[in-house]
C-alpha cells in the first residue's frame, strides 16, 4: 500500500509503519519486517530498516540487537543504527550505547555506532552545546566525542 502514497502524503511514514506492522504480523519475528523492507521501494528501504531497528526492545543487549537486525542482511548497519538511535532517544543514556559500541556483537563499526547514539540526542537537548556536554561526559577519547557530536549535528567529524 505504501507505493500508492506520495512523498507529500507521507510515504516515509508509511514505510516506518510497514516495519511495525510486519513485526506484529510475524509474531515478533524480525524476519517479517526484513522481508517487508526488502520488498519496499529502493529509495525507502533505509527508512524501513531503520524503523525495524526501532522495534528492538529498549534495554536490549548488543547481542540481542545484532541478532534481531541480522535478519536485515545487507541493511544490518541501518537496523542497528535505528535501534541505537531509538534507545538513546528514549532514555538519553549514552553509557548504555557506548557499552554497546564496545561489544563486537553489535555488528557495526565503532564510528557508525557512536554516530547512532549521538543522533539519538536530537530532540532531547536544546542544542550543540548540550550535545557536546553529553558526549564529553560519556566518552573520554576526543575522536569518539567528535563522532558522537557528528551523529547529533549531521557532520562527519
Amino acid at each position: 500500500p505504501c507505493t500508492a502514497v506520495t512523498d507529500g502524503q507521507g510515504k516515509g511514514s508509511c514505510y516506518k509503519s510497514l516495519a511495525v506492522s510486519a513485526l506484529t504480523a510475524s509474531g515478533g519475528d524480525f524476519a517479517g519486517p526484513a522481508r517487508a523492507c526488502a520488498a519496499a521501494e529502493a529509495a525507502y528501504r533505509f527508512i524501513c530498516y531503520a524503523a525495524m531497528g526501532n522495534q528492538v526492545p529498549l534495554g536490549a543487549t548488543a547481542a540481542t540487537i545484532g541478532t534481531a537486525c541480522a535478519a536485515a542482511g545487507d541493511y544490518l548497519p541501518t537496523c542497528v543504527y535505528g535501534a541505537l538511535r531509538f534507545q538513546t532517544s528514549q532514555d538519553g543514556d549514552l553509557a548504555t550505547g557506548v557499552a554497546h559500541c564496545a561489544d563486537p556483537a553489535i555488528g557495526i563499526d565503532r564510528a557508525t555506532c557512536l554516530r547512532a547514539i549521538g543522533s539519538g540526542l536530537v530532540g532531547l537537548v536544546a542544542g550543540p552545546t548540550e550535545v557536546e556536554r553529553a558526549c564529553t561526559a560519556a566518552l573520554t577519547s576526543p575522536s569518539d566525542r567528535a563522532l558522537c557530536l557528528g551523529g547529533a549535528t549531521g557532520t562527519k567529524e
